[in-house]
Formats: structure tokens, sequence, C-alpha cells
């Protein structure tokens, strides 16, 4: 389970942050570095590693959530992978409205593929484990809900906005 890692990645880094911060650890900060690490890891790095798997290894990946292997979609979602992943590892360098439009292309993205793996189950009964395990469901449901959250509160709190 890759996303644990990335999730535990962030909770680590962001925990280490939050120990030695040398600015005062109000709310805002404390959330700028949580949604830093969660953009980071969670939209990055895990976004990257499902770019190398959907190009590079399309017909396991495929297999794994029980569709067809050799579709042209198998790229296609790798470059998709690929542009969250940049977006992710930018938000290192770039904040503010950046990471608001991240937070919500990373939400509508993810929630898309929630209603699809949703969809695949209803229509097509496919119970594979990488189209109705535990990881999709928080992949696509709590990890959006919680970058709109986290993103809200940063506004409010550090940018004094929303």
């Amino acid at each position: 389970m890759i996303w644990i890692f990335c999730l535990l990645l962030a909770l680590v880094f962001s925990l280490v942050n939050i120990i030695f911060l040398k600015k005062p650890r109000t709310a805002g900060n404390v959330i700028e570095i949580i949604l830093l690490y969660l953009f980071v890891f969670q939209i990055g790095l895990m976004s990257f590693i499902a770019f190398i798997a959907h190009v590079f290894r399309g017909p396991e990946i495929a297999a794994l959530v029980g569709w067809q292997p050799g579709s042209p979609f198998q790229y296609e979602v790798g470059m998709m992978n690929l542009g969250l992943a940049v977006l992710g590892f930018l938000c290192i360098w770039f904040r503010k409205e950046f990471w608001l439009a991240t937070a919500i292309i990373a939400a509508v993205t993810m929630a898309g593929c929630g209603v699809g793996h949703v969809r695949e189950i209803i229509v097509n009964n496919n119970w594979a484990p990488g189209n109705a395990g535990l990881g999709i469901w928080l992949q696509t449901v709590l990890v959006p809900i919680t970058l709109l959250v986290l993103v809200y509160f940063y506004r409010r709190s550090v940018l004094k906005t929303f």
C-alpha cells in the first residue's frame, strides 16, 4: 500500500518540522506545514508513483484494477498523474493561490476517480483490489476532503481570505 507510505512520510515530516519550528506554533503555521507535506508526498510523490505504474507497468496495473490490459488509457492516466505530481512538487516553492488550484484539481481528479470506481462496482461488479480496496476509498475521498478543508483554514488563518 504505497498510499500509506506516502501518508506516513507526510505525517512524519510534518511532525518533525513542527517540533523544530522556529516560528510560533500558531494554527496557521501548523496547517501550512501539514499542507506542504501532504502536497509533496500525497499528491506529488503518490502521483509520480502512479505515473510510473500506469506508463511502465500498464498491463499489471490494469489487471489489478480489473480492467483489460493494453488500452491506451493507461498512458493517458499516467500523464495525468505526472501532471498532478508536478503540481504537488511545485507546492514547495509556490503557495497561496497555487495551493488552492492544486487542491481543487487534485480533489476533482480523485473524486472523479472515486466515482469511476463506484461505477465499476455497480455496473460491472468489479471488486478487484485496485478498484474497491480501502486504499482506493481513502485516496479518493479522505485525501481530497482533507486537502480542501486544510486549504480553507490555511487561507483563513494565514492569508486572511475566504
